[in-house]
């Protein structure tokens, strides 16, 4: 029975450790989240002047390679969120494989490519990785877009996690198609007579290094919407995982203590029953002691011979 109580009481200690733990890896992520308010607050006033470029009610279906990008975090806690992302991923590769359409992938984050390798172990062309502390800006993307140019695709599918709230993330997918399309797209919306016709207009007599320059930018900031939005998205899937994990093991915490509560009750209940049982079977072995007045009276009598 001691042994049992020495157990439960180790476990009970190492699960207020481990809650320990859990707590303060929320709050971590909450404080990381409360400090990229900002940011989140303006992530589409850059997306707003682009939208009209790569709307894919106008992009060309007939197109024949794709690349898709899963975009994942190797950081700690981010099983959940990962999935997530490489279920879209599958999901989007499927409909290209239906529609006939030459699939490669390319995943940011070794843990997400060790899945889709797994997944789909043709398929993978690359993974970008070591990129948890490097803060995304247009210059970074910018160097991510020029290798995946490399790979010479006629349409690009960004995966990745939509921050909603701390409680709901939607995976989503940005569909940047090549620059001739894009110049077809351009070219379709300036004949459309309506309030972007306008921009399109101005727009198109660019010169051809200008309009290229335009296209790789605004495809370097699509990406790094993406990675920006996946970051808050895995940030609140980790606080939302833990706050449900500290509520779990916090359940665990009561339930084992009402075990080890009673353990212990049983065990000191126990050692005092054999305290009780060993105190009476030594006081029934001690002999009975004769009164002095009584062995006086025995011995006058003896001598007497009364």
């Amino acid at each position: 029975m001691a042994s049992l109580v020495r157990k439960l009481q180790r476990q009970l200690r190492a699960l207020i450790k481990f809650q320990d733990l859990l707590k303060a890896i929320k709050f971590v992520s909450g404080a990381t989240l409360a400090t990229l308010r900002g940011e989140i607050s303006s992530r589409y006033d850059a997306l707003h002047s682009i939208a009209p470029l790569f709307n894919a009610d106008y992009m060309s279906q007939d197109y024949n390679t794709a690349l898709v990008v899963s975009i994942t975090d190797d950081r700690g806690c981010c099983g959940p969120h990962n999935n997530n992302v490489i279920h879209g991923t599958s999901k989007l590769v499927s409909y290209l494989e239906e529609n006939n359409k030459q699939v490669s992938l390319y995943c940011i984050g070794k843990k997400g490519a060790y899945a889709i390798k797994k997944k789909f172990p043709n398929y993978l062309r690359g993974y970008l990785f070591n990129f948890k502390d490097v803060k995304f800006n247009i210059d970074v993307c910018y160097l991510i877009i020029n290798k995946l140019y490399s790979f010479s695709c006629d349409r690009i599918f960004f995966v990745f996690n939509r921050f909603i709230s701390t409680q709901l993330q939607k995976v989503l997918c940005y569909e940047v198609n090549s620059f001739m399309d894009f110049l077809n797209v351009s070219m379709l919306r300036l004949n459309e007579k309506n309030k972007y016709s306008l921009f399109f207009s101005s727009l198109l007599k660019s010169s051809a290094p200008s309009l290229q320059t335009l296209y790789d930018f605004s495809v370097s900031l699509m990406l790094c919407d993406a990675l920006s939005d996946n970051k808050y998205s895995f940030l609140a899937g980790r606080f939302s995982a833990m706050d449900l994990a500290v509520r779990n093991v916090g359940t665990l915490i009561e339930e084992l203590t009402i075990v080890y509560n009673k353990a212990r009750q049983d065990e000191i209940t126990i050692d005092l029953n054999e305290i009780i049982t060993c105190k009476e079977a030594i006081s029934s072995d001690e002999q009975p002691e004769i009164p002095f007045s009584l062995l006086f009276s025995a011995k006058r009598a003896q001598r007497t011979g009364i």
